[in-house]
């Protein structure tokens, strides 16, 4: 019986994926090693869906092997429909170009971070890592919105362990760059474009962290009660 969760084999595909986005060329599997690998990734219970298993499926599908399109007409015919959403000939997943806004969610929940760090940094826990899911407001629990910190590099997720039952740490930290929104001193792309979790361009148009509340909210009386 296949075993979906081998340590050994995750740090090898995680190596394997690396390489790949890196520009390294794919192995030479026999398309039954590719059925059995792909097979395995169906099956993993947190590699299924990340961006490591699109990595390897695009670079490895049997598509490619069999007489099919190539794989670099396939990634152009991809890319040339990312912005409406199109199915990927390789793997059969849906791939779309994501556009995002720096709205006032995404704000209130980096001065809400920069603050919960900060208590933090004081109560001597650490290097400013706040638990998220243990300590956030029910509005950021619920609506998630830090993750999307990341695409403007204002906030950064801490690594989970290898040895870690879980895909997320559910640790971020404000970036000097997001307590530098937050405070006024710099202003940000109004827009983002998020391709695979990764930002491919970011719009002209810029904002600043008052500039994007669309609620009331009160940063600076936050600070004072610290």
């Amino acid at each position: 019986m296949t075993r979906y969760d081998d340590p050994i084999r995750d740090r090898w595909l995680r190596g394997l994926a690396e390489r790949l986005r890196a520009g390294a060329a794919p192995p030479r599997f026999s398309d039954q090693q590719i059925d059995r690998l792909f097979e395995y990734l169906d099956q993993h219970p947190l590699l299924r869906g990340t961006e490591d298993e699109s990595t390897i499926r695009s670079a490895l599908a049997p598509l490619w092997l069999r007489g099919g399109p190539s794989l670099r007409e396939a990634r152009r015919d991809l890319r040339a429909g990312l912005d409406a959403g199109s199915r990927c000939p390789c793997c059969d997943k849906f791939a779309k170009r994501y556009k995002r806004r720096l709205g006032g969610a995404i704000a209130r929940s980096l001065a809400w971070l920069v603050l919960a760090s900060d208590r933090s940094i004081r109560a001597g826990d650490g290097d400013g890592w706040v638990d998220v899911p243990e300590t956030g407001p029910r509005w950021v629990v619920r609506g998630q919105p830090h993750p999307k910190l990341a695409l403007w590099r204002f906030a950064e997720r801490r690594e989970v362990e290898d040895d870690s039952p879980t895909r997320s740490s559910g640790r971020w930290r404000p970036t000097a760059l997001g307590r530098s929104f937050v405070r006024g001193e710099i202003d940000a792309p109004a827009w983002v474009f998020e391709y695979l979790s990764e930002v491919e361009s970011v719009s002209s148009e810029r904002v600043r962290f008052e500039e994007v509340l669309d609620v009331a909210f009160d940063y600076r009386a936050l600070m004072e009660d610290r």
